[in-house]
């Protein structure tokens, strides 16, 4: 296992250290290659792979397999690779680098946030290579940072990061340019297998929980996947599940197993249950339910102490709130649905157990936010629940605030994440409660800049 550095203070849009990226640049010399992998020039460093897990695939098909490493896990390829194109055949046609593989370093990116290295297999240089001829194969590892950390970074801590991956092959001699095959590698047929698909369904990554599939009757799905919703149609074809991905217009396709899927990077999905599976709807108390008291006639007091007294499934997204409203709920009432304890849907589960801790920090962030400071974005709304939050945006703008209107949340951990479009232009939003319980919101933007830390103190009750 590879541990990323640890987290500094963030430094928010500063670029990263000059001496960090002057010493990488320095340490790992980049090899010139041509398109199909020819090697153009005198060969840079050869690197030697230290660790497992980094995907390839052959250089023929114009693009490199993505793969990441952040702090605390092991490298896991990217579960959508919208750049490549013959997907199935790329995916066919994939291998991971072997521990002790010498590979060419092709190119590599600095940014605040990531180290990306390109590397090709070096093939004449590589005397355990099984025939030193062969197409390259080629991959990219993003090295993943918290916000902030490679502005400060000690250089010798990230060459020792970076190094724990690829080292350097000091005793290889300098290489020759080579011309390699450009003909893919025969495709490896997947195994047939005959496993019915349940719908509707949620799939959970077995590595990363936060990330989600969920499959609907209608053939639509919505993948949540590194903080992104992806949202499209599926197709079913024997053991095969294939994505046509609306968002990226490209197709992915995973393995329909007994206990799951496996996707094209070879990790497992985990089969969950619907909540209208796990849970009796009859059982708990929801939106209609409080409308049907309000129009009987019962006064709050009676409403509020049922809702107090009730396992709770409401619905507080904007739209439902304004509805409840017109439908002649108080002003209380609303505030006691929007403070209720919502049911777990997952009683009972490994996955309830596993997430409580992180539910309970969830729920502290429901509710209005005001920002501290007029300017920026004045106003935050998170509604929802726990497994499908919310946020509602207002900006600062005059005669009146404006409304950027309401995006999916997704859980990082204890942080919670959004996108919004603005102009055509996608910003990405991250918030995090303090210590003061007050929340921050940070944004990062396509140019790879972050907006200034913003700081919002709650205006009404929220969830407990």
């Amino acid at each position: 296992m590879v541990i990323l550095g640890a987290s500094l203070s963030s430094l928010q849009g500063q670029a990263p250290s000059p001496s960090v990226e002057q010493q990488l640049r320095s340490q790992y010399q980049i090899t010139r290659v041509g398109t199909n992998g020819t090697v153009v020039g005198q060969p840079g460093s050869v690197l030697e792979m230290h660790d497992d897990g980094l995907i390839a695939i052959p250089v023929s098909f114009g693009a490199y397999w993505y793969n990441a490493l952040k702090k605390g896990g092991r490298i896991k390829p990217n579960f959508l690779q919208p750049h490549v194109s013959h997907f199935k055949d790329a995916y066919n046609s994939k291998r991971p680098f072997q521990i002790g593989e010498k590979l060419y370093l092709t190119n590599m990116s600095v940014t605040p946030v990531e180290i990306a290295v390109y590397v090709q297999s070096c093939g004449t240089c590589d005397p355990a290579a099984v025939d030193p001829n062969d197409s390259p194969y080629v991959a990219r590892l993003a090295f993943q940072f918290d916000k902030g950390y490679l502005t400060t970074a000690d250089p010798k801590e990230v060459l020792e990061t970076v190094g724990r991956v690829f080292g350097i092959d000091t005793s290889a001699p300098k290489q020759k340019s080579q011309q390699p095959s450009t003909t893919p590698a025969a495709p490896v047929p997947a195994p047939v297998l005959a496993m019915p698909l349940k719908l509707p369904s949620t799939y959970v990554s077995a590595q990363t929980p936060a990330d989600q599939l969920q499959l609907n009757a209608d053939n639509s799905f919505s993948l949540q996947e590194a903080g992104q919703t992806y949202r499209g149609t599926f197709a079913t074809t024997g053991n095969t599940l294939e994505l046509n991905i609306r968002d990226t217009n490209t197709k992915t396709a995973l393995t329909i197993q007994s206990n799951g899927l496996t996707d094209s990077s070879g990790q497992a999905w985990a089969l969950r249950e619907q909540m209208a599976q796990a849970v009796a709807a009859e059982t708990l108390l929801q939106n209609q339910d409080v409308i049907k008291m309000v129009k009987a006639g019962l006064d709050d007091a009676l409403i509020i102490a049922k809702i107090s007294g009730s396992k709770c499934q409401f619905d507080t997204s904007t739209d439902a709130l304004i509805q409840l409203k017109s439908s002649g709920v108080s002003a209380a009432v609303l505030k006691a649905i929007v403070s209720a304890i919502v049911v777990d849907p997952f009683p009972g589960t490994s996955v309830h157990a596993e997430r409580a801790p992180l539910v309970a920090t969830h729920a502290a962030y429901f509710g209005v936010w005001n920002n501290v400071q007029r300017g920026g974005y004045v106003k935050v709304i998170i509604s929802g629940n726990s497994e499908k939050p919310r946020v509602h945006l207002w900006g600062s703008c005059l005669p009146r605030d404006c409304d950027w209107g309401e995006a999916d949340g997704h859980w990082d951990g204890s942080a919670l994440t959004t996108a919004f479009q603005r102009d055509n232009v996608p910003i990405e939003f991250r918030l995090t409660l303090d210590g003061s319980s007050n929340l921050q919101l940070n944004c990062h933007l396509p140019n790879g800049k972050d907006c200034v830390t913003m700081s919002y103190t709650r205006a009404i009750l929220t969830r407990q």
